[in-house]
């Protein structure tokens, strides 16, 4: 199975890169992170290229409004800022072994292609419809999980899947449909 660097806006990405690459080391600077703004999280997907060679500029403990409360989220978690994108560190409270982490992660997976994941029913701001059109576009590949199907009239190139969500909208069911896909997708394979 061909290697990726699983990025994701939220915790997918982590078990999805554990689903698929059970012995591997992660290569994803932002394992552990939820990215709230959606525009941000395209803006850095389009630009990763630059953003991989780039230092985090600032870490904090700030008290946050999370849009889709968990019990084991911490409303006062680290936040950093990486260029443009406010990234929060909602499963850390060190910082120091978070930049760690993030600093190891993002060296280690730098020369592996990434492949980007969003799921819809994750995005967590407006404008859903343009937020998709660009996802479809980004330079790097992409896989966005809706739970729509006229989604699955957009045109996409070879690079870029866009599958229907099997069952209800809760990560585990997201993870399963990108883990079916992968065992039968020439993108992988």
């Amino acid at each position: 199975m061909k290697l990726y660097s699983i990025i994701s806006n939220s915790c997918v990405g982590f078990e999805i890169h554990r689903k698929l690459y059970p012995n591997h080391k992660y290569l994803n600077p932002l394992i552990g992170s939820c990215v709230y703004n959606d525009e941000q999280f395209l803006d850095f997907a389009e630009r990763y290229d630059t953003f991989k060679h780039m230092n985090m500029v600032e870490c904090k403990h700030v008290p946050t409004f999370i849009p889709l409360p968990h019990p084991s989220v911490d409303p006062n978690h680290p936040v950093c800022t990486w260029g443009c994108l406010d990234i929060h560190w909602i499963h850390e409270t060190n910082l120091q072994t978070l930049l760690n982490k993030f600093q190891t992660r993002l060296e280690r997976g730098k020369y592996v292609e990434p492949l980007f994941i969003m799921s819809t029913t994750e995005m967590f701001q407006g404008r859903r419809d343009d937020l998709i059109k660009r996802f479809v576009k980004l330079p790097h590949k992409s896989i966005l999980i809706t739970d729509e199907p006229k989604d699955l009239e957009l045109q996409c190139d070879q690079n870029h899947t866009i599958l229907l969500l099997q069952g209800t909208s809760t990560q585990p069911n997201i993870i399963n449909t990108v883990i079916a896909h992968a065992s039968t997708s020439s993108l992988f394979n």
